[in-house]
């Protein structure tokens, strides 16, 4: 039996696939043109710029004014916390340089407590000091009131430095001379790591 020959593909044919093509790409267009400017932008990863527990060493903390800070195993979070004694004046404390960029907005988590040879409970603050030819310039980032020896208590605040040279970042008491203990201290930006 012969074969039947099939017929040739009409243009017409051909046609209306590549007219049903372009209508499909054209709507995949609109869709995208309407749903981008309504699509959530891309955030950056957040950059760690402070890591500190203490677990290994001071961390690269240090005194300010007269005091004088120590690792302590007394009621630590981990292993041990930073201990921060013999403070004669209320800015006295414990301090970090850190590297910010000014007008990026950073997350700030720490916790703090009193030692057991603090009484009663005290408010402690976190700051930052921002030095450059002016002068200095001080910033509080967030106030923890009635912290005691009992129990830690976590500090959380957003902070935006203005322009600057150098900076640190301190923990004082503006209430109280007593010891204080600082633990599990982060600060986060979003943004690259600044250089």
């Amino acid at each position: 039996m012969p074969r039947r020959a099939h017929p040739p593909l009409r243009t017409s044919t051909l046609s209306s696939v590549g007219a049903l093509a372009a209508l499909v790409v054209a709507a995949l267009v609109v869709v995208v043109a309407f749903v981008a400017p309504f699509a959530s932008p891309a955030r950056a990863a957040a950059t760690v710029v402070v890591q500190s527990d203490f677990e290994d060493g001071l961390d690269g903390w240090g005194a300010r004014g007269s005091s004088t800070v120590s690792l302590s195993t007394e009621n630590p979070r981990g292993s041990q916390s930073l201990l921060v004694t013999g403070r004669t004046e209320s800015w006295n404390g414990a301090a970090l340089p850190v590297t910010l960029t000014p007008g990026v907005t950073y997350s700030v988590s720490l916790w703090l407590r009193l030692p057991s040879t603090g009484t009663g409970y005290a408010d402690l603050r976190v700051s930052v000091q921002r030095d450059d030819a002016n002068g200095s310039s001080y910033d509080t980032v967030a106030t923890a009131t009635g912290v005691t020896s009992g129990a830690w208590t976590q500090v959380t605040a957003s902070y935006t430095p203005g322009p600057f040279d150098t900076a640190q970042l301190y923990v004082e008491s503006p209430s109280s001379l007593t010891d204080i203990l600082v633990d599990d201290v982060v600060v986060t930006g979003s943004g690259p790591r600044p250089t």
